[in-house]
């Protein structure tokens, strides 16, 4: 038995799903190998492994032993020698050759591969040398051509110790590409072309065939017919006739038939003639059981049976079994059952006269065989067509022809490889041709480009040599060059002038010359970094020079002279650059000094303090660090009137007996105007220095003598004494002030240490104090507004800025708790300028709501600063605030201290267009007769005042006083504290104008201000 199974397409034996795998899967590695892409070089060589070892496992049955039947479902169409040679192929093609141990093993694979291609060859010269290799010449020879080309290529590339892929470029990449397709094409359709020959020709003759043989049987029904039509005739007219001899006769003239026998209406055999040479005799025949079963059929017309058990058995003839029902007149006959031989039936007269197909026939599914004995089957044999037999009243069996000798495709095959490998040659060639003409193109083109190039740099040598003569020579700057020991090679007449040297004189001179020892010593070391590491330096020198020994700073560049990689020695390019240091050194003086004293400037002042407090911080001394904040008495009116020269000059002669009594290291600075700080700790102990600062007054107080007349002056002294609590510089000038402040309060000439007025200060206290500097630094402080209202018209007329503090946690610190702490440290100063400021910029939007003034509380800290007027400038500029919209409010208390400097400053905020506004008026006025005087515009009555207006018949006289007074000096009158109606009326009775308090309003932020100016109509 020989299955031959048709193939869909005349290639698929040709070019199986493995072959066409493993073609993909070597490009795929041989892309990875090129493209660097080394898993996808590992996954080609993986897939080709793979499938050899797939074809190995289910050609050797060993799926099954290893329970993996279901590789039995995916073809396995690879022969052992070619299953093992791509076990070979897959290991060599995922070798790198980078790696000398896979270039081994590189080498040795390439090797076996190339050995085995040609091996593949020779066997093709032999027709049916291929069947070794695969199933069709064809396939198997284009492989051994494409393995030898890996081999050989693979072996080249494994002898390179360095691997690097240089790919074609496209346009030779498309045209291989091209060749190499239009080579596979022609192979494609020259193999097609020749095996469809084939194939039409095995169609024919499987056609002719087939009607021969169906012919044949048809005949051998008629001969049985005309037989059993004999004997039924002679027996209906009672003739004689020989049954025997007829029946004989037809053994002996049909060869294929084998035995006739005589069978009952039972089927029982009555009588049977053989064959005398019959290989199947009758009995056995009709002792088979598939035959007794055919037999007991009823059979009312000529059928035809082919036991199919003896038709599978290839080395048992086949037979073919005829019945025919006779008419009952012939004795007690019923049935003729003639025996043929099916081979000769079939074959022998029709035999096919081309010995290189072969065929088979086919009764079923399992039953199929062939008839020429004298082709044995083989696994290479290749299906070519198939046609239907109808036998008459019988079975239809199917006809497979297949090609079996295979010398002419073969050959065939062999020129159509050769026809291969010649286009594949002739591709690379083509290729390489074309990238050496490429190659040859580029580097003619670079060849042309780099005398184009070397032309134009000779060109710009030239150029570039003139420039460097030029620049050498016309550069204003000095310019020179020194080789690798220091000394001079060249210079420039700049040079040659600014440091008043000849070039002869430079002749072989070291640039030592031109400088001291100690400027040597720092830049020889500059010198050897430039000629060691060839990188360029910048850097200034103090030149000496030649004649007149004048020093000069030069800026100086000093560039590598680099030629051939070596350094030869070094280019300079100097700039004098002495005007411009002596400026700068003026600068920083000036940045830190003040013009008319010559003394420290204050931000030199502070930055100089803050050394001195950081060094008692890491290394406390016992020696004292004080701070005394001096104001001259009385320097405004002397500076008022004998002019601004006279004052000039008393200050310069201050300085300088505050410089003549200090030591080193005391810190004197003028602070502004007429105030001047001093920072001292050489004190051991306070007496100490209280007799300093006893000292420092007692020479202030001596008399000045301005041309022809003395001027005498006091100073008032503010003095701090450094503690731990401290943390910056900026806190004891502050203290300073402050107790500079105290001091002018117990009168002029007088001075007054901080740390005594603070003793009492409660551990509360210094927490509030610190948590305060804490919201003015981060400006966490807020403005609240309390609006002042016309009695008359009810409509608002202005509002008072009031400052709120706020902790983190939303707690509010009364003002009359933090104003008092604030005012004793210091702390209003900061504070008080930034509600100025933040009240300025408010106003803007105040003022687009119809409120055209906003007073401002001051504190007398601030008012007598001597630039207090000067930061009310700064303010109004800076926020951009016109001076009718501030008003300006000051306690009584305020302006009876320093009466005379009092009204001065007024007088000129009124000229400044400022109001101003005593607050708390009746608390604590000495005397009346002042008020006239003062340039004020309002009086503001105190609270409690009014707080019990209506019960108490002596506020109301004082009220009513207070207001009757006013009105005489022309001030408009406010009352605070205003909370009921009855005050209200009483106000008006009396001629208030103004009021402000809880029935109007509590004080508000501004957006909460905004929106009650809006929604509230106080008419």
């Amino acid at each position: 038995m020989n299955a031959i199974v048709e193939p869909q397409s005349l290639f698929e034996r040709m070019l199986s799903n493995n072959s066409s795998l493993i073609c993909i899967a070597i490009g795929i590695a041989i892309a990875g190998l090129l493209f660097k892409r080394y898993q996808l070089q590992w996954l080609g060589a993986g897939i080709i492994i793979v499938a050899a070892l797939h074809s190995l496992l289910v050609n050797t049955s060993l799926h099954d032993i290893f329970y993996m039947s279901w590789l039995s479902e995916y073809e396995a169409a690879l022969y052992l020698p070619m299953i093992l040679l791509f076990i070979v192929l897959g290991v060599m093609l995922a070798m790198n050759p980078k790696h000398p141990i896979q270039r081994i093993w590189m080498r040795v694979s390439s090797a076996v591969v190339t050995v085995s291609a040609v091996i593949m060859l020779a066997l093709h010269v032999n027709p049916n040398g291929f069947m070794l290799l695969g199933p069709h010449p064809d396939i198997t020879s284009v492989a051994a051509v494409l393995l030898l080309f890996l081999g050989v290529g693979y072996s080249l590339l494994s002898r390179q110790e360095r691997f690097a892929s240089a790919l074609p470029g496209k346009q030779a990449m498309a045209i291989g590409f091209m060749t190499v397709f239009l080579t596979s094409v022609a192979w494609y359709f020259m193999g097609y072309a020749s095996l469809k020959e084939i194939q039409q020709q095995a169609e024919r003759e499987v056609v002719r065939l087939a009607s021969a043989r169906s012919t044949m049987a048809m005949v051998n029904v008629q001969l049985m017919s005309r037989m059993t039509e004999r004997w039924e005739q002679a027996a209906s007219k009672n003739f004689e006739f020989d049954r025997r001899a007829d029946v004989q006769a037809y053994l002996r003239d049909i060869p294929h038939l084998l035995s006739l026998s005589a069978l009952d209406t039972n089927m029982r055999t009555l009588w049977t003639e053989d064959r005398p040479d019959s290989r199947m005799p009758s009995l056995e025949v009709l002792a088979m059981p598939e035959v007794q079963n055919w037999l007991v059929q009823h059979h009312i017309k000529t059928n035809f049976m082919i036991p199919e058990l003896q038709f599978m058995q290839s080395e048992a003839p086949a037979v073919a079994l005829m019945i025919l029902p006779i008419a009952d007149v012939v004795d007690d006959m019923r049935y003729l059952l003639a025996v043929f031989d099916l081979n000769q039936m079939m074959n022998p007269a029709t035999r096919l006269t081309n010995d290189s197909i072969k065929v088979y026939t086919r009764l079923s599914e399992q039953a199929e065989r062939s008839f020429e004995d004298n082709k044995p089957t083989h696994e290479n044999e290749l299906a070519l067509a198939s046609t239907i037999l109808p036998l008459p009243h019988g079975p239809e069996l199917e006809l497979h022809a297949t090609l079996y000798e295979f010398k002419e495709l073969s050959y065939a095959a062999n020129m159509r490889t050769a026809i291969v490998s010649l286009g594949l040659l002739f591709s690379l060639a083509f290729v390489l041709m074309f990238e050496q003409n490429r190659a040859l193109r580029h580097h003619s083109h670079k060849i042309t480009l780099t005398q184009k190039h070397l032309r134009k740099q000779r060109q710009e040598l030239s150029v570039n040599e003139q420039r460097y003569r030029s620049l050498f020579s016309q550069h204003p700057d000095p310019v020179f060059s020194l080789d690798c020991e220091g000394k001079f090679t060249h210079v420039n007449d700049a040079f040659c002038e600014q440091v008043e040297v000849t070039r002869e004189q430079l002749l072989d001179m070291h640039f030592r010359a031109f400088l001291d020892d100690h400027e040597y010593a720092r830049i020889l070391p500059i010198f050897n970094e430039i000629i060691q590491t060839g990188q360029s330096h910048r850097y200034e020198a103090e030149v000496i020079t030649y004649v007149t020994k004048t020093r000069k700073i030069f800026d100086i560049t000093n560039l590598p002279i680099i030629i051939g990689g070596d350094v030869l020695g070094t280019f300079g390019i100097g700039r004098d650059i002495t005007q411009i240091k002596e400026q700068e050194q003026q600068l920083n003086y000036q940045a830190r000094h003040d013009n008319l004293t010559g003394l420290f400037n204050r931000a030199a002042f502070e930055s100089e303090l803050t050394h001195f407090v950081r060094q008692q911080q890491s290394s406390p001394s016992e020696q004292l660090l004080a701070v005394l904040f001096i104001d001259l008495d009385g320097f405004k009116p002397v500076n008022d009137s004998l002019g601004l020269q006279v004052g000039d000059e008393i200050l310069q002669h201050v300085a300088a007996r505050l410089q003549h009594h200090i030591k080193q290291p005391d810190i004197l600075a003028r602070f502004s105007g007429d105030e001047f700080v001093l920072a001292t700790n050489r004190c051991e102990s306070i007496p100490q220095l209280e007799a300093l600062v006893a000292e420092v007054m007692d020479f202030i107080d001596e008399p000045y003598t301005i041309g022809k007349q003395k001027i005498y002056l006091t100073a008032s002294i503010g003095v701090t004494v450094y503690k731990p609590s401290d943390k910056d510089a900026l806190s004891l000038i502050q203290q300073a002030d402050v107790a500079l402040a105290q001091a002018k309060q117990q009168g002029r000439n007088h001075w007054q240490f901080y740390s005594q007025q603070r003793k009492s200060m409660s551990a509360s206290d210094i927490i509030l104090r610190s948590q305060l500097q804490q919201a003015i630094d981060s400006e966490s402080l807020q403005l609240y507004y309390q609006p002042i209202i016309d009695f008359s018209s009810g409509k608002i007329v202005s509002v008072e800025a009031l400052m709120r503090w706020f902790l983190d946690d939303g707690t509010a610190i009364s003002p009359l708790e933090f104003i008092p702490l604030a005012e004793s440290t210091g702390q209003i100063i900061p504070a008080g300028a930034w509600a100025l400021k933040q009240a300025c910029h408010d106003m803007q939007m105040l003022h687009a709501a119809g409120i055209q003034r906003v007073a401002v509380n001051l504190s007398a800290l601030q008012f007598h600063r001597a630039n207090f007027f000067e930061q009310i400038e700064t303010v109004l500029k800076e926020t951009q605030t016109s001076p009718e919209m501030l008003e300006l409010e000051l306690t009584e208390s305020i302006l009876m201290e320093n009466t005379n400097n009092a009204i001065s400053v007024l007088e000129r905020l009124r000229e400044r267009g400022i109001r101003v506004a005593i607050d708390d008026f009746g608390t604590g006025f000495s005397g009346l007769s002042y008020l006239k005087t003062l340039p004020v515009s309002k009086l503001k009555i105190d609270r409690a005042f009014i707080k019990e207006l209506e019960q108490s018949l002596s506020d109301q006289v004082i009220t009513q006083g207070i207001i009757n007074m006013a009105k005489q000096v022309g001030l408009e009158v406010i009352a605070e504290g205003v909370e009921t109606k009855e005050q209200i009326a009483l106000l008006k009775q009396f001629g208030c104008g103004y009021g402000q308090g809880f029935y109007f309003a509590r004080p508000m932020p501004l957006a909460d201000l905004l929106i009650f100016i809006q929604n509230h109509d106080l008419t």
